[in-house]
Formats: C-alpha cells, structure tokens, sequence
C-alpha cells in the first residue's frame, strides 16, 4: 500500500533560483582494494574536511543547502548572499591543506585526493531536489574525462576546475588569496558540447600523494 506521501501533488518548479554550486568527488573511491568500511570512512572524512572548510569560510550554515550525498562525492549549494570568492579562497585553499593533514594520519587506502568544481547558476527546486542545466553542466564537469587525468598526472591532492562564468566575474580579478595566473583554461567536452573552464592545481605535496 502507499504512504499518504505517495498521493500528494506533486509542487511544480516554478521559480528560477539562483545558487553557487560546489561539486566534490573522490578519486578513485571504487576502486577494487578499497572495502565498504573504508568507503564509509572516506565518506565521513570526506564530510568532516567539507565541513571544517566551510567553516574557515565564515559562512553561515543557514546559507547553503545541505551536502547532498553523491556516493563517492558531494553537492553544495550556496545561496545568492554567499560571496563566490570564498569557496575559492578560503574554502577550497582550506579543503586541500587539510588533506595532507589527513592522508598522513591514514592508510594507504584512506587517503583522499579530490576532483572539486565551483559554478553557478539559476536552477529549479521541486519535491525531489534541485535540477537544471547549470547543475548538468557541474556534474559533466566534476565527472570528466579531462579533470580525471589531470589529478592523475599531478601529485597535488586537489585539483580545481571553475566555469567560464567564475573566472570572468571572480578569479580573473584577483580578489584577496586568488591568482589569476595559477588558472588555466581548458575545453571541457560535456554531453556533446564544449565547455569553456579553468584549471587551478594547488601546490604539489608529494608526500602525501595516493600510491
């Protein structure tokens, strides 16, 4: 039989909702040697490291949605009066300095090295979530085949890719603790469509890289 829920109308989007989307995922997270108890102790470290960076940000936890699990990764969503240079700087400064902190106190298995994209965008909201083409866009991006070699060839434990749209109106204006010249731009292929993006890789920490 069916919940009561079930019979509800379903709320139709009808309203266009501006928000800044941040998209983490786990490298590797599926990988054959790593069991399920590991894969849940990625996941609690993964949100632990989401949330001290937030944290570091000054950001109220009242102006973003909360992390929306993606399995190996996961979404935030910012609302309009968080300011878009602080999830560069210094959430994502913060984010991959706290991993070399981690990957030293871990396994080998444990240790985490992240994909991370930052865009923005207006979405819908219905009784399922969130959705639109800017939260496509960010999903293709984070999920790539591009980004994936990238973090592959660097022993960085993070690397960042910004849409075009975050470079012009924030990066390419050097606000405080962002250089313009640590970013590169690159086209990323996204469901048959070229995206324009920048590439931002942090200092390399050999040390602390993944075998």
């Amino acid at each position: 039989m069916l919940s009561d829920a079930s019979t509800v109308p379903p709320r139709p989007a009808t309203d266009s909702l501006h928000r800044t989307i941040l998209m983490v995922d786990i490298e590797g997270y599926s990988r054959p040697a790593r069991t399920n108890p590991i894969r849940g102790r990625l996941r609690d470290a993964l949100y632990l490291l989401l949330d001290q960076a937030i944290g570091s940000t000054g950001i109220a936890a009242d102006l973003h949605e909360p992390p929306q699990d993606q399995g190996d990764g996961a979404l935030l969503l910012f609302l309009p009066q968080v300011p878009k240079n602080r999830l560069l700087h210094p959430l994502v400064t913060n984010l991959a300095e706290a991993l070399v902190g981690y990957n030293a106190a871990v396994g080998e298995q444990e240790r985490m090295r992240l994909r991370v994209v930052v865009h923005a965008g207006e979405l819908l909201n219905d009784r399922h979530g969130y959705f639109g083409e800017h939260l496509d866009e960010a999903f293709g991006l984070v999920n790539s085949d591009m980004l994936r070699a990238h973090l592959a060839l660097t022993t960085s434990l993070l690397v960042l890719l910004v849409s075009d749209q975050i470079y012009e109106g924030i990066v390419k204006h050097g606000l405080s603790g962002i250089d313009p010249a640590t970013y590169r731009r690159v086209d990323v292929g996204v469901k048959g469509r070229q995206l324009r993006s920048w590439l931002h890789i942090p200092d390399a920490a050999p040390t602390a890289a993944v075998a």
